[in-house]
C-alpha cells in the first residue's frame, strides 16, 4: 500500500475538538428531527429517529465521551454505514470534507477507546474515530441496567378477550356519557376546525384532510339533539367506518376503554324506539350510567357523498392492507401503542392506597370494583423524570395476565389507532440487548412520528410481577379478615 494515497474524511465538531471519519462510511448527514427516547436505555442512546420511513437508532457522542450536555435539536447527525447495519450519531456540528494521506497519520498519544488515530491537517489536528469501536459500542449487551436481570425471559402468552365481553369506547358529549364499540372505531384524532360545506345539513360541520383523504366531520351533538358545547383542548373526533365510509364524529372529551361482560349491557328503554334506534345499550358501570350507541344507525343515510369514490376506495384499500389496531397514550412526552386486545381497561386515576416500603414504581393499590389492583407508575418505571401530575389527563391503563391484574399509570390518552402492519418494523440492532427491548416489542412509523409499541405483560419482569401482586394479596386477604370480623361484631 502506498504512503502517498489519498483517502477523504468528514470532519465534525463535538465540544471544542475536532474529529474525522471515513467518508466511505458516511451515508449523509441530517438534520436532528424529532428523536424518541427509548425507555431503560443506556445514557449515550438518545433514541431512534424517523428517516424517510427508516427507524435509525441515535447515539449521543457528546455522552458517550463524557462531555457536558448539549441542545439535540442544535445538533446534526451523520448517519453511518458498516457492515450493512446503519446507525445515527449526534454531533455539534458538521465541518468540511478532508483529504489526508496514511503518512499524515500518526498515534494518538492518550489511551482512548474511540480514537487511536490522529490526522494532520493545515487546520490542525482531527481526532479519527473509530468506526468499529462505535458500532460496537452500540450493539454489544447493556448490563448492569436492570434490577431485574436482562436473561429473564417470559413464557407468559396475552390473555386475549373472549366472546362472553365487548369492548367499547366511552366518551363525554353535553354532559352524558355514551360509547361505541372499538369494532367499529378506524382511530382518534385531536380536533381540528372542519371547512364548510355550503349548504350542507346543520349536522355536517365540514371536512378535514386526513392522510390525503376527505374525512366528513359531523357533529355528533346536533345527530342526538343534545346542547351545543364549545369545543377545547379535549374535544376529540372518533373516525368511524359507516356504510362503506370513513366518518368523523366529534365528541367533548374520550373518557375510558372498558372491557365489558356482555350480560351486563342491558336493553334500551322500549319507549318511542324509531327515535331511538341508535341507542343499543345501557350500562350501569360504578356510579355512572353509560348508553351504547349503534354507530351505524346514528349515520345511517348521513354520510355526506362529497367525495364518497374516493372514500370507498380508502376503506376498500384499509381494509385490504393487514392492520392491528392500538391504543397510543403519552408518557413523559412520547407516545407509546399498546394492542387493543392487551388492554382490559382504561380508567381514570381514583384514590390510590400507598404501600410502606413498596418499589419505587409502585405507586400503591387502588379499589377496582371490588377488587384490589397493584398500580405502578410508568413514568418512574422507565427511569423518567417526575413531574407535577395533570389529573384530568392522567389514566390508568388496566392489564391481566394469568387471571391477574396491573395497572399502569399514564400521562394522557391519545387515543385509539389502527396501524397498517407495513409500517411495523422490528427494533433496531442498537437496542436489542437493552432492558428495554423485554418490553417494547416492535417500532411503528406514523407520518414523520415514531412510536413504540409495548407489550405491557412484559413491562415488569417475572420477579417484580410476582412482587407488586403479593403486595395485593396480602392487602386483599386483610381486607377479607376484617369483614368477617365485622360480620363476627354484628
Amino acid at each position: 500500500m502506498s504512503t502517498s494515497t489519498l483517502e477523504q474524511y468528514v470532519t465534525f465538531i463535538l465540544g471544542e475538538e475536532t474529529y474525522a471519519v471515513s467518508v466511505a462510511n458516511v451515508r449523509e448527514i441530517v438534520k436532528a428531527s424529532k428523536i424518541t427516547r427509548i425507555p431503560l436505555a443506556p445514557a449515550h442512546i438518545e433514541g431512534v429517529m424517523n428517516l424517510r420511513g427508516e427507524v435509525l437508532p441515535i447515539i449521543n457522542l457528546r455522552k458517550l465521551l463524557g462531555l457536558p450536555e448539549h441542545d439535540p435539536s442544535l445538533s446534526k447527525v451523520v448517519v453511518l454505514t458498516r457492515d450493512g447495519k446503519t446507525l445515527g450519531v449526534l454531533v455539534d456540528r458538521t465541518a468540511q470534507v478532508i483529504r489526508s494521506t496514511e503518512s499524515e497519520q500518526q498515534d494518538a498519544m492518550a489511551e482512548s477507546k474511540f480514537v487511536k488515530r490522529v490526522l494532520r491537517t493545515n487546520a490542525g489536528m482531527c481526532l479519527l474515530f473509530d468506526i468499529d469501536e462505535l458500532f460496537e459500542e452500540g450493539t454489544k449487551k447493556f448490563e448492569g441496567r436492570s434490577s431485574s436481570g436482562l436473561q429473564e425471559k417470559s413464557t407468559e402468552t396475552t390473555v386475549t378477550k373472549t366472546e362472553n365481553y365487548t369492548q367499547l369506547v366511552s366518551f363525554e358529549l353535553s354532559g352524558g356519557i355514551y360509547a361505541f364499540k372499538i369494532t367499529g372505531v378506524q382511530e382518534i384524532i385531536r380536533y381540528v376546525e372542519p371547512t364548510p360545506i355550503p349548504s350542507a345539513p346543520e349536522y355536517m360541520m365540514g371536512l378535514i384532510e386526513l392522510r390525503k383523504s376527505v374525512l366528513p366531520i359531523v357533529d355528533m351533538r346536533r345527530l342526538l339533539d343534545l346542547s351545543a358545547t364549545k369545543t377545547d383542548e379535549f374535544t376529540k373526533v372518533i373516525v368511524l367506518r359507516a356504510g362503506g365510509s370513513l366518518v368523523g364524529v366529534v365528541v367533548d372529551r374520550i373518557r375510558e376503554v372498558l372491557r365489558i361482560d356482555e350480560s351486563k349491557v342491558l336493553p334500551p328503554p322500549t319507549l318511542e324506539r324509531e327515535k331511538t334506534k341508535e341507542l343499543v345499550g345501557v350500562i350501569q358501570n360504578d356510579d355512572e350510567m353509560i348508553l351504547v350507541i349503534d354507530h351505524e344507525q346514528l349515520l345511517a343515510n348521513r354520510v355526506v357523498g362529497t367525495r364518497q369514490q374516493e372514500q370507498e376506495e380508502t376503506v376498500e384499500r384499509l381494509a385490504s392492507e393487514e392492520e392491528k389496531q392500538y391504543v397510543i397514550f403519552n408518557v413523559g412526552g412520547e407516545d407509546y401503542g399498546v394492542q387493543i386486545e392487551e388492554i382490559r381497561e382504561i380508567n381514570r386515576l381514583t384514590s390510590v392506597a400507598k404501600v410502606p416500603r413498596a418499589p419505587e414504581y409502585l405507586e400503591g393499590l387502588m379499589n377496582l370494583r371490588g377488587e384490589i389492583v397493584p398500580v405502578v407508575d410508568l413514568r418512574k418505571k422507565f427511569g423518567l423524570l417526575t413531574v407535577e401530575k395533570n389529573k384530568q389527563m392522567e389514566r390508568v391503563v388496566v392489564t391481566e395476565s394469568d387471571g391477574k391484574k396491573i395497572a399502569f399509570i399514564v400521562d394522557s390518552v391519545v387515543g385509539v389507532r389502527r396501524i397498517p402492519v407495513s409500517a411495523i418494523s422490528d427494533l433496531p440492532d442498537t437496542l436489542t440487548e437493552s432492558e428495554s427491548a423485554r418490553f417494547i416489542s416492535k417500532i411503528a412509523r406514523i407520518g414523520e412520528q415514531v412510536v413504540l409499541l409495548l407489550q405491557m405483560s412484559k413491562v415488569l419482569s417475572e420477579r417484580e410481577k410476582q412482587t407488586v401482586t403479593n403486595v395485593a394479596e396480602k392487602a386483599s386477604g386483610k381486607e377479607d379478615q376484617q369483614s368477617k370480623k365485622l360480620r363476627r361484631l354484628k
